[in-house]
């Protein structure tokens, strides 16, 4: 398994009190850089964290970007998994859009809060598959230029080399 430092954005550990640190374009927080724009680590004391106690909210007062750097194998077949759900804070901002970048693939997940509280944002399971064109391989998530302060929401970021898929002959087995 390729390890993504700080997946599940525990570090920083906020301090008791502040449920949420912002930090903006060229800031960086334990393996996550912000390309662009803001983003708030965020207490499961605010919102229900999807794994451990804390995630990121891609949009801190404005839509934002993180990277990281995964080591991989040229050639190799990867799986990135992550949960996500939508900032359910503003009620009228239901539709929350996350474009995941990794590699030459770039996909979009769009989380309906219409329905989401605090206590419980609907964090769902989203993955996908790339080839690693290069030893070290950038996964990039970005925040809804759409949505002002309550932004998509990210937790427990993993990717793993894929299985290999099964030829003909080994159906049989």
């Amino acid at each position: 398994m390729t390890t993504v430092r700080n997946g599940g954005f525990e570090r920083p550990a906020l301090p008791s009190g502040p449920d949420v640190q912002t930090f903006a374009a060229g800031e960086k927080f334990v393996g996550w850089k912000v390309r662009s724009g803001q983003v708030d680590i965020v207490s499961d004391a605010r919102i229900t964290a999807g794994e451990g106690h804390q995630f990121v909210d891609l949009n801190g007062t404005s839509a934002g970007t993180v990277v990281t750097k995964v080591d991989t194998v040229i050639g190799e077949s990867y799986t990135v998994s992550f949960l996500f759900a939508g900032n359910p804070e503003n009620p009228d901002v239901t539709l929350h859009a996350l474009t995941a970048k990794v590699g030459r693939e770039t996909r979009v997940f769009v989380a309906d809060t219409s329905d989401a509280t605090t206590l419980d944002p609907g964090w769902q399971v989203a993955t996908f598959t790339f080839t690693a064109t290069k030893v070290k391989t950038k996964l990039i998530f970005a925040g809804d230029p759409t949505n002002g302060a309550t932004g998509p929401i990210l937790d427990n970021v993993t990717v793993q080399e894929a299985a290999p898929a099964l030829a003909p002959a080994d159906w049989m087995l």
